[in-house]
């Protein structure tokens, strides 16, 4: 998005909609061109100077890992770097790959009270999320689309209604009722495996040992016959 002085601050537009923009407040890295035949050199736009040598970034080293996000049943904690050893400056390259990574943390189950993550979190917007200019309690609810399960969904208990709560689900939340250890980290759902191993295709087989082949168990048939009391 092209302001009157690019130079200064960094904006950019939404793709949905060009008058919605957005900064950061941080000028635009030196090198970044702003008018023909001139660039951004220290947050003003000056001729491009051959003498000014081009310099690819590079990273710096990785930050302690921060606290997990939750106390239990499968949390996430993230660690970040920045470009910045040294910064690209005179049309050089930003650093290649991402500027953070995450792990699992606190992966032991939870209490029965506290399993259903979701459920807290919808139950959380009762006193200050209004649907139809009335209060409601809010139960969990699996949205059918993959794409939005790690979006915020809750459904009314009063009317069945289902609100979105304008907000992700906070990451360690499950994706899907139907997956008991892939979790969404910031609004994506990324696979785990019954092995609590990020990307792992592990499951449990029908003994409940995870990465199994059935054969811990046996199968037990019988008959049970018993008059009941009442019709």
């Amino acid at each position: 998005f092209r302001t009157f002085d690019p130079c200064k601050q960094l904006w950019c537009s939404h793709p949905d909609n060009p008058y919605f923009c957005k900064t950061k407040k941080g000028p635009p890295l030196d090198g970044t061109e702003c008018a023909p035949g001139k660039w951004c050199y220290k947050g003003h736009c000056m001729w491009k100077n051959p003498n000014q040598l081009k310099q690819d970034g590079a990273w710096g080293s990785w930050s302690k890992y921060g606290s997990c996000s939750r106390s239990c049943g499968t949390g996430v904690r993230f660690r970040t770097r920045q470009c910045n050893n040294p910064a690209p400056s005179n049309g050089g390259q930003d650093c290649p790959g991402v500027n953070y990574e995450y792990q699992l943390c606190n992966t032991n189950e939870c209490p029965k009270h506290f399993e259903d993550f979701r459920a807290q979190q919808c139950q959380l917007r009762n006193s200050n999320f209004e649907f139809q200019n009335a209060k409601h309690h809010w139960l969990p609810y699996e949205h059918p689309d993959a794409n939005k399960r790690c979006h915020l969904y809750c459904q009314s208990k009063e009317t069945g209604d289902v609100a979105y709560m304008k907000q992700l689900v906070h990451d360690g939340t499950r994706c899907s009722y139907k997956d008991a250890y892939s979790i969404c980290v910031r609004g994506e759902c990324v696979k785990v495996g019954c092995d609590r191993e990020i990307g792992s295709n592990k499951v449990e087989d029908k003994c409940g040992v995870c990465g199994g082949d059935n054969s811990h168990c046996r199968t037990v048939k019988g008959t049970f016959t018993r008059t009941p009391k009442k019709p």
